[in-house]
């Protein structure tokens, strides 16, 4: 309707063969009207999709998975950051790297995964299922099952990272069978405002905090701390996902061992460990910054 309105209206202006005549509105015979109805309604039409396309996107990413927020600690001075104690400076220097780099205010620093193992042939065979269980008991010290909350951000020994001071709620130890009721766990990466500037040195998604996981952790040489042994294990109908980019055994990969099974398995490799558990963590040395 709003076509034929527009077609059947006469141009206030004649069209004219040269002169200001020729500009757009001035010439305004049937056919030019219509090419401008067509360009208009195009035009909104473009813009009524990409509109959409907006809501679309924002509504796929509100009902993509959560991912664990960052926990930014405050401090009022970058001296603060520094390590003090005897303990302190064990925690601190596990997370330390030697490529004479120092961490400065107002900078976002990424630290790569480094080189991924290379993909299975195909055909392999995968590896055994108590072999797998027990590689993962022994290279840690404790097993149990807890939540965590973050409580503060530090530098390294040397000053180019941070690390992150988790309290980890104990709520049942596997293996050995008590553990102290809070624990400290550490881990790498960590954001800092120091006089209200934003300081982030990252390497992977932080804990999820508040929710109940499976840690296999190991403990920090010369310290009442732990670090991770292995990825946190949620418990639930998808628990395996934790090993992701794993080549599992094939009771892991194909879901026939419950996770209840799992810890009991993980439980009895841990008491046949026979020394040898691993103790400072391989420090990467791919570093990126950004500055802000």
């Amino acid at each position: 309707m709003r076509l034929l309105r527009l077609l059947s209206m006469k141009s206030p202006h004649p069209c004219v063969p040269s002169g200001e005549g020729n500009r757009i509105g001035a010439c305004q015979t049937p056919w030019t009207r219509v090419l401008l109805v067509v360009v208009s309604l195009a035009a909104a039409g473009v813009v009524e999709t990409a509109l959409a396309a907006a809501q679309r996107a924002d509504s796929g990413r509100a009902n993509q998975t959560a991912q664990p927020r960052r926990f930014v600690d405050h401090v009022a001075y970058w001296e603060q950051l520094r390590p003090r104690s005897d303990e302190e400076k064990a925690n601190a220097s596990i997370f330390d790297f030697d490529n004479g780099y120092r961490l400065r205010r107002g900078v976002r620093v990424y630290k790569g995964p480094g080189t991924p193992p290379p993909p299975p042939l195909p055909g392999a065979p995968r590896p055994p299922y108590m072999a797998f269980v027990s590689r993962l008991a022994c290279a840690g010290s404790q097993i149990l099952i807890g939540s965590v909350q973050p409580r503060r951000v530090r530098l390294t020994r040397r000053g180019n990272f941070f690390y992150t001071e988790y309290r980890l709620q104990v709520e049942k130890s596997f293996y050995p069978s008590s553990a102290r009721p809070t624990i400290a766990l550490l881990t790498s990466g960590g954001s800092v405002e120091v006089g209200g500037v934003l300081t982030e040195a990252v390497e992977g998604p932080p804990l999820e905090t508040g929710t109940t996981h499976l840690y296999i952790l190991k403990a920090v040489p010369r310290s009442s701390a732990f670090v991770l042994a292995g990825p946190p294990i949620k418990p639930g109908e998808r628990w395996t996902d934790a090993f992701q980019h794993t080549y599992l055994p094939e009771e892991l990969a194909s879901k026939t061992v419950t996770f209840d099974s799992f810890v009991e398995d993980l439980r009895g490799a841990a008491v046949g460990c026979e020394g040898g558990r691993a103790h400072e963590p391989n420090r990467r040395r791919d570093v990126h910054s950004d500055r802000q």
